[in-house]
């Protein structure tokens, strides 16, 4: 153990992605009690077999199958953890279209997913943790938020409405014992990325490579676990001192 979390109650929402699942891990190695949501009893145990290892009780996972995107998804996940020390807000990110294809219900679905889920996960914990005196909320966001990537106008959109949202709240008198924190993650390697890539043939498939790791001065791609580690820390006693921030994780990528 590193951050000193043994007695922390952790919900990470969505768990059946690759960001997801290494928090769990990470969490976990640090013997914190893990809530987390998942869509998808299959994804979630093929990456279970993929970054949880035998050296953790299982005691300490208990797995909510549950869209938390939806209310009453939120409201299953809060009946079993409803006082968690640390959330983390995740859920994964719009499909790319162009934005001429783009219908008033995808609008309305990426504004939910990728904006209302946290704030009102948000809302739902935070009285908790300010009466405990001590919280840490970490959204999962995206680089396209400052950086916006082509067709990702979704993700954009609805994210940059996240970043006006901490900025708004973290000032707030209910935040002086919890810290609020935006993280996004650049190119990870993650199951959509490697989907992405095998979706060319062999030649090109590197060429795309060379051209993503081009304007990485790290020259890779980023490990989930790393990301879940940045994540610990944020949400230790260690990370306390950063609060309504905006953090990017990309290599290098956008300096």
């Amino acid at each position: 153990m590193i951050y000193d979390l043994e007695k922390k109650i952790v919900l990470v929402c969505s768990g059946d992605t690759d960001l997801g699942m290494a928090c769990i891990s990470a969490f976990l190695k640090e013997k914190a009690t893990v809530y987390t949501s998942t869509k998808s009893k299959k994804s979630f145990k093929e990456l279970a077999h993929k970054y949880l290892k035998d050296n953790f009780s299982k005691k300490k996972l208990t797995v909510i199958n549950a869209d938390i995107a939806t209310e009453s998804g939120r409201k299953k996940c809060l009946s079993k953890c409803s006082d968690p020390d640390i959330l983390i807000n995740h859920y994964p990110g719009p499909s790319a279209k162009h934005f001429l294809e783009l219908k008033i219900s995808d609008w309305m679905e990426a504004l939910n997913n990728c904006l209302i889920l946290n704030l009102e996960m948000t809302k739902k914990v935070i009285s908790g943790m300010n009466k405990r005196k001590f919280g840490r909320i970490i959204n999962i966001s995206s680089i396209s938020v400052l950086h916006p990537i082509q067709n990702l106008e979704l993700s954009t959109v609805a994210r940059s409405g996240l970043e006006g949202y901490i900025k708004s709240v973290a000032r707030k008198e209910i935040f002086k014992y919890v810290t609020i924190n935006n993280l996004l993650p650049g190119y990870f390697m993650t199951t959509a990325l490697e989907n992405h890539l095998n979706s060319f043939h062999k030649k090109d498939r590197k060429k795309k490579i060379n051209e993503i790791l081009v304007n990485i001065p790290v020259k890779r791609f980023g490990d989930p676990n790393e990301f879940a580690e940045i994540c610990c820390f944020l949400a230790s006693h260690k990370g306390g001192y950063i609060h309504g921030q905006t953090i990017q994780i990309s290599g290098g990528q956008y300096i």
